[in-house]
C-alpha cells in the first residue's frame, strides 16, 4: 500500500472518529442542561436555581419521550394534591469539580414518594427511592431529609431525573453537596433542631411534673396538648421517622397527628379561656364546626384518603383564627388570663399563616421557614407554661383576696359581735347583780321568817310546865335553827346555791353543844369534810339529817361518859358519806328497827329517802350512823 493510501485511510478514521463523536455530544445535549458545578468555592448548590420541570404522568421508559417537553422549573407549575397520579419529573446535571463524592439531600416535604434516576446509555437507571412513603433501601442515609449518595466521579458531568408524587406542599428544594459540606451542615442543623425539639420535650415533661404536684387540671390539659405537639414537631422534623424506618405510610401517620394535636388544643383552649355556650355563639358553634371538620379530616387519614385528610392545614388555619376571636372575646369580658392566652397564640398563628404562605409556594425555602412551625411550638410551649401558672396565681391572688376581705369582713362582725356580746354580757351582768340582790333578799326574809318562828317555839316552849311538850318544842326550834343557819350562810356568801359544807357543820355542832350544856373543852370533837360546796337541795336535807343524828348523840350518848368524843365525816366516796360517830353507850338496835318510832327518827328516814340515799345504824364502840347518798342521785 502506498503511502498516499495509508494517509487516506487515516484521515478517514480520523473523521469517522470525530463524526461519532459530534453525534455522542448531540445525544448528550438532547438530555443535558445547564450543569451545577460543585467546586472547591461552592461546595453546595441549589438543585431548583437550574432544574426542568414536567408534570405528568409518564414512567421511567416513556419520559424520555418528552424530554422537549421539559420547562425551567417556576414552583408555580407544581400542583398540590395528595392523589397517586400527581406525579412531577424533575431534570438536572451536574458536574464535579471537587475530589469528593456528591450528596444529593431533599427536603422532606411531605412527598409520597421519591424516584432518583441516572441517565445512563440513552435510558434510566433507577438508583435510589425514598419519600414518606418508600421502603427504605439500605444504601440510603438515615436522616430527617432523604439523602442520596451521587455516583459521580471528580471532574465527571452526570444527568439525574427524580420521580416525585404527592405534594403536600408547592414547594421543592434540593441541594447537591460535597460530603465534608453535607456533614457540617447537617451536625449545625441537628444540634439546632434538638435544642428546639428538646426544649419542647423539657417543656412538656416539666408540665406533667407540676400536675402531679399540684394536681391542677389545666396543667394536665396543657401536658397532653403540648405532648401531641412535641410528636408533631418530631414529624414535621422528619426525626420520628427515623425510629420506624420500614413504615411505608409516614404520610398517613402525620395527618392523623395534626387532628389529634387539633384535638387536644380545643380541649386546653376552651377549658383555660373558661368558654360557655351563653358567653358567645359564635366561638361556641364555630369550635363545634371546627371539630367536625378535624373529625372528619382524622377518619379520612385512617383510611387512607389523603386528599381529604390534606384539608386539616385548613382546619389548623380556622382553628387558630378561632381561638384568637375567642381569645379576645374574653379579654373584652374581663377575663385576665386572656391576655396570656393571646401573647403565647399569636406567634404561633402568625407562624402557620407564614408556612400557608410557604405552602403555597408564595414564600422561598429557608432552614428557618421550614423549622419555624417547630421553633413557634417550642415558643408557643413556653408562653403557654407561663400563661397557665399566671393563670393560677391569678386565681389563688383573687381567692387570697376574696379570703382577705372575707376575713376583714369577719372581723368586723366580730367586732361588732364582741361589742354587742360585751353590752350583752354588762346587761347580763346587771340583771345577775339584781338577782343576786333578789336572792340574798330572799334569804335574808327566809332567815329572818325562821328566826321569828324559832324565837316563837322558844317563847311558847318556856311558857309550858310539861317537860316532855317543852322539850318537843326545842327540838322543834333547833330543826328550824339548822336551816336558818343555811339561808343566813346563803346570805352571806356571794355563792347563791351552794353551801360550804364545812363551815356550816362546825357552826351547827358548836350550836348544839351549846344547847346541850357541852363544851368544846371536855368534849373530844373531829370533823372531817372533803366535800366543800354542796348546792341547796342537797345542803339542807343533809344539814337536818346531821341535826337529827347530833341531837340524839347529845341528848343520850354521853351519859357517865367521862371523855365523850364525837366524829363527824363528810366525804366524796362514789357520791357522799356522811358519819357521825360517838363512844357513847351505843343504841338499841332492836328498838331503833321497830316501825314505830320518835319523830326524829321519822324525819331521818323521810329525808333520807326524799335525796335517795341509804342510812345505816351499828354499834361500834358507841353509835356509828351512816349515810351514803349515790352519785347517780345527787341533784
Amino acid at each position: 500500500m502506498s503511502l498516499s493510501n495509508k494517509k487516506i485511510k487515516i484521515s478517514t478514521r480520523i473523521h469517522r472518529i470525530f463524526g461519532l463523536f459530534f453525534v455522542f455530544l448531540s445525544f448528550q445535549n438532547l438530555y443535558a442542561t445547564e450543569p451545577l458545578v460543585v467546586d472547591e468555592k461552592q461546595k453546595s448548590v441549589s438543585v431548583s436555581n437550574s432544574c426542568q420541570l414536567l408534570k405528568g404522568n409518564f414512567d421511567e421508559n416513556t419520559i424520555l419521550d418528552q424530554i422537549k417537553n421539559f420547562k425551567p422549573y417556576d414552583f408555580q407549575d407544581l400542583t398540590i394534591g395528595m392523589e397517586a397520579e400527581n406525579i412531577h419529573w424533575f431534570r438536572f446535571s451536574v458536574k464535579n469539580q471537587t475530589s469528593e463524592d456528591l450528596i444529593l439531600k431533599i427536603i422532606r416535604s411531605k412527598f409520597g414518594k421519591i424516584y432518583v434516576y441516572e441517565f445512563y446509555e440513552n435510558q434510566l437507571k433507577l438508583i435510589h427511592t425514598g419519600g414518606t412513603e418508600s421502603e427504605y433501601a439500605d444504601k440510603i442515609i438515615k436522616s430527617n431529609h432523604d439523602i442520596f449518595p451521587l455516583n459521580i466521579n471528580p471532574k465527571e458531568q452526570k444527568t439525574y431525573f427524580l420521580k416525585i408524587n404527592r405534594f403536600e406542599r408547592k414547594s421543592f428544594w434540593a441541594e447537591i453537596s460535597t460530603e465534608r459540606a453535607f456533614i457540617s451542615q447537617t451536625h449545625r442543623n441537628d444540634l439546632l433542631e434538638g435544642i428546639i425539639l428538646g426544649g419542647l420535650l423539657i417543656v412538656t415533661i416539666f408540665q406533667f411534673l407540676i400536675y402531679f404536684i399540684t394536681y391542677q387540671k389545666d396543667y394536665l390539659r396543657l401536658s397532653f396538648y403540648l405532648l401531641s405537639l412535641s410528636v408533631l414537631s418530631f414529624m414535621i422534623s422528619g426525626h420520628l421517622f427515623e425510629f420506624m424506618p420500614n413504615s411505608d405510610n409516614h404520610l398517613r401517620l402525620y395527618f392523623i397527628a395534626l387532628p389529634s394535636t387539633t384535638f387536644f388544643s380545643y380541649l386546653f383552649a376552651f377549658h383555660f379561656l373558661g368558654i360557655k355556650k351563653n358567653q358567645s355563639k359564635i366561638i361556641w358553634y364555630g369550635g363545634i364546626f371546627l371539630l367536625i371538620f378535624t373529625s372528619i379530616c382524622f377518619f379520612a387519614a385512617l383510611f387512607e384518603n389523603l386528599p381529604l385528610a390534606h384539608q386539616i392545614n385548613i382546619a389548623s388555619f380556622l382553628s387558630s383564627i378561632l381561638f384568637i376571636y375567642a381569645g379576645f372575646k374574653r379579654r373584652k369580658d374581663g377575663f385576665k388570663p386572656a391576655n396570656n392566652f393571646l401573647i403565647a397564640y399569636i406567634p404561633t398563628t402568625l407562624t402557620i399563616v407564614l408556612f400557608l404562605l410557604f405552602t403555597q409556594g408564595l414564600l422561598a425555602y429557608s432552614w428557618f421557614l421550614q423549622n419555624s412551625l417547630i421553633i413557634s411550638f417550642c415558643i408557643h410551649a413556653i408562653l403557654f407554661s407561663v400563661a397557665v401558672a399566671q393563670k393560677i396565681k391569678t386565681y389563688k391572688d383573687e381567692a387570697d383576696a376574696s379570703m382577705l376581705a372575707q376575713k376583714e369582713n369577719l372581723e368586723l362582725k366580730v367586732r361588732q359581735r364582741t361589742q354587742d356580746l360585751a353590752i350583752e354580757k354588762e346587761k347580763i351582768q346587771e340583771k345577775s347583780d339584781e338577782l343576786k340582790m333578789v336572792m340574798k333578799e330572799l334569804h335574808h326574809r327566809v332567815k329572818n321568817n325562821l328566826t321569828i318562828v324559832s324565837s316563837l317555839l322558844e317563847l311558847q316552849g318556856n311558857r309550858l310546865n310539861d317537860e316532855v311538850s317543852a322539850k318537843a318544842f326545842q327540838e322543834g326550834q333547833q330543826r328550824i335553827e339548822a336551816m336558818s343557819l343555811i339561808h343566813q350562810r346563803l346570805y352571806k356568801s356571794e355563792q347563791l346555791t351552794t353551801i360550804n359544807m364545812s363551815d356550816y357543820i362546825t357552826e351547827l355542832t358548836s350550836n348544839l353543844i351549846h344547847a346541850y350544856g357541852h363544851t368544846r373543852e371536855n368534849l373530844n370533837l373531829k370533823i372531817d369534810v372533803d366535800y366543800e360546796e354542796l348546792d341547796i337541795d342537797n345542803a339542807i336535807p343533809i344539814g337536818l339529817i346531821l341535826n337529827e343524828l347530833l341531837t340524839n348523840v347529845f341528848k343520850y350518848a354521853f351519859k357517865d361518859i367521862e371523855k365523850p368524843v364525837l366524829s363527824i365525816l363528810l366525804l366524796k366516796q362514789n357520791g357522799i358519806l356522811l358519819e357521825v360517830k360517838d363512844n357513847g353507850n351505843g343504841i338499841d338496835l332492836e328498838k331503833w328497827h321497830k316501825p314505830s318510832g320518835s319523830f326524829g327518827k321519822r324525819l331521818i328516814y323521810g329525808l333520807t329517802e326524799q335525796i335517795g340515799g341509804e342510812i345505816e345504824l351499828k354499834n361500834d364502840k358507841g353509835a356509828c350512823f351512816t349515810l351514803r347518798i349515790p352519785e347517780n342521785v345527787l341533784k
